[in-house]
């Protein structure tokens, strides 16, 4: 198996698992219709099947040889990394870990090069860390979003509230069979969730309150998931390094409400507990959901909803959590949920994807738009604030995109 550390390796990495992936290969097709880029242009070059073909015939090459064309490299670039390919290929090849090999060991990329490539470079670097700057940021972007010359914008959700730091947001719960310190947990505030879905964290905070949990917040920083999924593996690295240093005085269990960042530290960070809010909701203390539909059949004040709901890649393919979050959703009386047309495809965002390349990601993410609005509901539910902003703007303001514990949070307020 792969190290999923690899790509914060240099090129010795090389070996003869990286060969053994790849004539694990069987070329059945099975990856093509399972991936975005491939969906939208029928190239069999922006397929995992033909991204493979490309890096086995770089490695095999003689040294003075290796070179990749420009439309190579494009085909390597396009790929979202939504690791859709993985979870429907029957031989196990690990699609992503070849991938970023090829990406960050290879530098087989064009992501970090020229003008744009150093803005990013400066971003992860600089910006995601700050929460000044990034608050900064928000603020500017709030009043001159209509200058940004981007199709796919960010899209800020509520009033912008700040969270204190350094503090535990107790529950009001009484347990007299758990101790306090087996129900603290961390929830890190992380940047872009913050950043433009603040409203998201406030919601955690209160529902894993309900379910009887305490919630340290700490001023941790960038997790580093965004840097090394963007071709930047050595700021993703140093930033990782930084938040887990500051997060070893803890000890408690760490629970994520992104779905990328949480498949990123599962996969980095091998010392600690890492959880997505969901699992923490699957084993916590309470259950106030299921409680207040038995004691309060007809729920009435809970507003009628009808909604669907898209699984973010991160939350399904890395972390095998699909549709975790609906079963709490389906134990709210007046919700029904549209079954989705290719709710496992990709909606184009991957982390900064939709930024870097905003054309394929446009044409993702009207696939995805459509098949929403073909099941009739104006309320889209997913757990990752890359995919919420993602489908908003590809939906308009006719819609309503919403993370799960959102909703929770609104059905828990009322009961």
């Amino acid at each position: 198996m792969l190290d999923a550390e690899h790509i914060f390796k240099d090129a010795s990495y090389y070996s003869e698992q990286l060969e053994e992936q790849l004539k694990a290969c069987i070329h059945c097709g099975m990856c093509l219709p399972a991936c975005p880029t491939y969906k939208v242009t029928g190239n069999e070059g922006q397929s995992p099947r033909g991204r493979l073909y490309l890096i086995n015939n770089f490695i095999n090459q003689e040294p003075q040889d290796q070179s990749l064309g420009k439309k190579s490299l494009e085909y390597l670039d396009n790929c979202l990394s939504c690791y859709a390919c993985e979870t429907v290929c029957p031989s196990g090849v690990q699609y992503g870990s070849i991938l970023d090999y090829a990406r960050h060991t290879l530098h087989k990329t064009n992501y970090n090069k020229g003008f744009w490539g150093f803005i990013r470079k400066l971003a992860f670097s600089m910006v995601l860390p700050n929460r000044k700057i990034l608050n900064l940021f928000r603020a500017c972007y709030e009043k001159f979003s209509f200058l940004v010359p981007l199709k796919t914008k960010p899209t800020l959700a509520q009033r912008y509230r700040p969270i204190e730091t350094g503090v535990i947001y107790k529950s009001d719960e009484i347990f007299f069979d758990v101790k306090e310190d087996e129900r603290t947990i961390i929830m890190p505030l992380g940047c872009l969730m913050d950043t433009f879905f603040n409203e998201v964290h406030h919601d955690t905070i209160y529902v894993l309150n309900r379910f009887g949990y305490h919630v340290l917040v700490p001023e941790l920083g960038c997790c580093g998931a965004l840097a090394s999924h963007s071709g930047e593996a050595g700021i993703g690295q140093a930033q990782l390094n930084q938040f887990m240093v500051k997060l070893a005085s803890y000890g408690y269990p760490v629970v994520m409400n992104s779905a990328g960042c949480g498949a990123f530290l599962k996969e980095n960070v091998l010392d600690l507990k890492i959880y997505d809010l969901v699992e923490a909701l699957n084993k916590a203390p309470k259950d106030p959901i299921s409680k207040s539909v038995f004691v309060e059949e007809t729920n009435q004040e809970f507003p009628e909803k009808f909604i669907t709901y898209h699984p973010a890649c991160h939350l399904n393919h890395r972390q095998g959590l699909a549709y975790d979050y609906l079963t709490w959703l389906e134990k709210i009386p007046n919700l029904s949920v549209a079954k989705l047309v290719d709710a496992d495809m990709c909606c184009g965002s991957a982390g900064i994807y939709n930024l870097i390349k905003p054309q394929m990601a446009e044409k993702i993410g009207k696939l995805k738009a459509q098949n929403i609005q073909a099941t009739s509901a104006h309320i889209v539910v997913t757990a990752n604030p890359g995919c919420m902003s993602q489908i908003q703007s590809a939906l308009g303001k006719d819609y309503k995109v919403l993370h799960p514990v959102s909703i929770l949070a609104e059905f828990l307020r009322i009961h």
